[in-house]
């Protein structure tokens, strides 16, 4: 439960989820990222912090640039600019490069 004054920090990757979180009064800013690292990112988080469903266990049985192209097979490129053109449709944003760089 978030309360009024506190923030998380998360990897939602589903727009309906957002858009539930949302509808319960919660102000959502995204930071987005250049694709190849968002996909890059979420690769991450999903070998270190999310249980593997049955399709992630092959990409992550890999390493390097073979574990990346594989998780592209299993989690679609299409998906990833989708939503990167949802999120900054509907919520307000931040590009990570440009938090890196100290312009926002």
């Amino acid at each position: 439960m978030i309360r009024p004054g506190e923030f998380m920090v998360g990897h939602v990757d589903d727009p309906n989820e957002l858009s539930k979180m949302r509808s319960m009064g919660i102000e959502i800013i995204s930071v987005i990222r250049h694709p190849y690292d968002q996909a890059a990112s979420m690769m991450h988080f999903k070998a270190t912090k999310i249980k593997p469903k049955p399709e992630d266990r092959v990409w992550q049985s890999m390493s390097g640039i073979d574990r990346f192209k594989s998780f592209l097979l299993v989690h679609d490129s299409d998906f990833w600019l989708t939503f990167s053109k949802t999120i900054t449709e509907y919520f307000p944003f931040f590009r990570f490069e440009d938090l890196l760089k100290g312009k926002v």
